[in-house]
């Protein structure tokens, strides 16, 4: 198999929305970023949304908020336009902050998970430079299907995972778990939850049943891969638990500023969004809001 010459940051820029309407500037930025490196491989400030700002690193994957400011271009843009302060807005799995930060810089309330003492380190790093902006907590644990201890994996950066039965992993850690449930009596229950924790989004949502039945709940974002992972057990159970509650999953267009219900198992992208009253969620989209510039 012939290895292709274009690097896969490349690849993945010229794919996405921004690139198209700024492919000069999107491809100055990424060459600057790349022989940067060269010189120094301090992390560099850069402003994010709504005054908000980013600590970026060399090998992280807040690279890409650099290169073209909402890299998960749909689901940030749509946050942009939903959210409202009197939201609460649940990150579970917040590696470094990005969604955190978004989300905080509408004076939303944020409560973020993050289990990884390192990676919620960068957490932790990301919410001091912009204090000010929200109500924002963070706790150092994983969210499960009950309260305990798990393994997880700390050396795979945006890719750790929890370590379950039968896995076999290098490198791991004992990390506490909780349940959203349980989170929400403390911290009260969310509006919206975007759930990113790598192979574990049923067992979170199974931890969250009194939170599901909530009339304040009004969305979730999960990364799930459904094109390729349509056929998955895990996944099908997740979607049917998700549509015990009445939630259904959906897709972003951005461009009309309106919601589309995915009707076939396959459609999708790698993250999904799952609504129980899209016309609710649609009267809410703040049509000013503009792309942000970069």
């Amino acid at each position: 198999m012939k290895r292709s010459l274009i690097p896969e940051s490349l690849r993945w820029l010229a794919q996405h929305p921004l690139f198209r309407i700024h492919p000069i500037k999107v491809s100055l930025r990424w060459m600057y970023w790349q022989g940067r490196r060269f010189f120094t491989q301090r992390p560099m400030m850069m402003d994010f949304v709504n005054g908000s700002r980013l600590r970026v690193r060399y090998g992280e994957g807040l690279t890409g908020y650099w290169y073209v400011m909402l890299p998960d271009y749909d689901e940030q843009l749509f946050l942009l336009r939903f959210l409202r302060r009197e939201d609460c807005f649940y990150d579970v799995g917040a590696n470094a902050g990005a969604f955190t930060t978004l989300a905080a810089s509408l004076g939303c309330t944020v409560v973020g998970l993050e289990p990884v003492p390192h990676t919620f380190e960068r957490l932790l790093e990301n919410v001091k430079l912009n204090e000010g902006l929200g109500d924002i907590r963070l706790i150092q644990k994983a969210a499960g299907a009950e309260e305990g201890a798990l393994k997880i994996t700390t050396h795979l950066g945006t890719g750790n995972h929890l370590v379950t039965e039968g896995d076999v992993a290098k490198d791991t850690l004992e990390i506490q778990v909780t349940t959203l449930d349980i989170l929400a009596l403390s911290q009260g229950f969310p509006s919206f939850i975007k759930i990113d924790v790598e192979g574990f989004e049923l067992e979170v949502l199974q931890g969250a049943g009194a939170v599901l039945q909530s009339e304040r709940l009004q969305g979730l974002l999960i990364e799930t891969f459904r094109p390729s992972s349509w056929q998955e057990p895990k996944l099908q159970a997740l979607e049917k638990l998700l549509s015990d509650h009445g939630f259904k999953p959906y897709e972003y267009v951005v461009d009309k500023n309106v919601l589309r219900e995915l009707s076939a198992p396959h459609l999708g992208s790698s993250n999904t969004f799952y609504f129980r009253d899209p016309l609710r969620v649609e009267g809410r989209l703040n049509k000013s809001v503009s792309i942000p510039r970069i």
